[in-house]
């Protein structure tokens, strides 16, 4: 069993981060090679549905969005909800995206309403970011760079964040980002580029999918800086030269 990267460490294996496929229709996209960027660190992706998930001490762990909901009793789903919950009790850095956003939120005691009355986010959505958000290890430089813009597509949504969670961003409906010690959750996907958004328009035969789709290539140079800058972030955090800690009383 690893021990996660710590500030400073020469020796030992290359941290990594382990990316948890959880649908075959949601892959990495171009997260895992944003994340392959940072120096001293690998990417392996696991795809959950059928291959045994890490040990707690996995170094860094990315967990994708997916079809199912944060609620599912597929064996795959709960293993994760039972990962995010030892991760965050060994202050391991976990990074959800859209569905794995929402699996942090119930794992840790939050509340995600299936099929969300204020309804479907897809697209490109405008991300306000909160007080906490600019000085924070994961989203901090994306903030500070004011990249507001993120690609979206989502149905079920965070109604209650975790207790004690911090609210780093909202849109005009949802919550966009959270984060509980050592674990984050993001409803946008940062790993979405517009091929990426391309298929999902396709397979979901969403009734505007041209219009969403130009609006998406139109602002995929600002979705990519956003992704990438959480990617290196995210990674520099596994690799050990950010703290993964929060400075409150958690």
């Amino acid at each position: 069993m690893r021990l996660p990267a710590m500030p400073g460490r020469q020796n030992g294996p290359m941290p990594t981060v382990t990316v948890l496929q959880l649908d075959p229709l949601v892959p990495v996209g171009a997260f895992g090679p944003w994340l392959a960027e940072v120096e001293d660190l690998r990417v392996r992706v696991v795809e959950a549905w059928r291959e045994e998930l890490p040990e707690s001490a996995a170094d860094g762990v990315v967990i994708l969005g997916g079809t199912m909901d944060a609620y599912s009793e597929e064996p795959h789903v709960r293993a994760v909800r039972d990962l995010i919950r030892r991760r965050e009790a060994a202050g391991l850095p976990t990074l959800g995206i859209c569905l794995g956003h929402q699996l942090v939120a119930v794992a840790l005691g939050g509340t995600v309403e299936v099929g969300a009355e204020a309804g479907p986010e897809v697209g490109v959505v405008d991300v306000r970011w909160l007080d906490d958000a600019a000085a924070d290890p994961v989203v901090g430089e994306a903030v500070r760079t004011g990249l507001t813009e993120a690609a979206s597509d989502h149905r079920d949504a965070v109604v209650r964040p975790p207790e004690g969670a911090l609210v780093l961003a909202e849109s005009e409906r949802y919550v966009q980002a959270i984060r509980a010690g050592s674990t984050w959750g993001l409803q946008f996907h940062p790993e979405a580029t517009a091929d990426l958004m391309s298929d999902w328009l396709a397979q979901s035969g969403h009734e505007n999918a041209a219009a969403v789709l130009t609006s998406v290539r139109t602002a995929e140079a600002r979705l990519v800086a956003l992704g990438r800058s959480i990617a290196h972030s995210f990674g520099r955090l596994v690799v050990g030269r950010d703290s993964p800690r929060v400075t409150d009383d958690r």
